[in-house]
């Protein structure tokens, strides 16, 4: 990460803020099921990452305001290789949580099956936000 431009770093801090305020809306707002209590740590947390997300979208129009168009499409470049490492970080860890939650070692039928699911499910279509 140290080697990419601030424009690509901003830029993929400001998406996962937008990512937080999303599932939030999607998985915790409408929730039926969750305690009062956790409902009310969640909307503060969500009012907390909705300053965030202001801030970081500034600060990102800030910086584009600075770069010329090749600079421009070389931060693109660099956005694009965070996110894919970003993947396969997120792929690992994944790989990780399954064979962990199978109980079982790394690799066995199980965690197999398991991992073949989570693979199928992940490169379903998802909701886009928009950048």
């Amino acid at each position: 990460m140290l080697s990419k431009c601030t424009w690509a770093v901003l830029g993929l801090t400001c998406h996962i803020e937008l990512f937080t305020q999303a599932h939030y809306r999607q998985e915790h707002r409408p929730d039926g099921e969750l305690s009062e209590l956790y409902k009310d740590v969640f909307l503060f947390h969500w009012k907390e990452e909705s300053q965030h997300a202001i801030l970081d979208e500034l600060e990102w129009q800030r910086e584009d305001a600075k770069l010329s168009d090749p600079q421009r499409d070389q931060a693109v470049t660099d956005l694009i290789e965070l996110v894919a490492a970003v993947d396969g970080i997120l792929q690992m860890q994944s790989a990780a949580d399954v064979d962990y939650s199978c109980g079982c070692a790394a690799g066995c039928s199980a965690a197999r099956r398991c991992s073949s699911a989570r693979l199928r499910r992940s490169s379903a279509p998802t909701a886009r936000i928009a950048a």
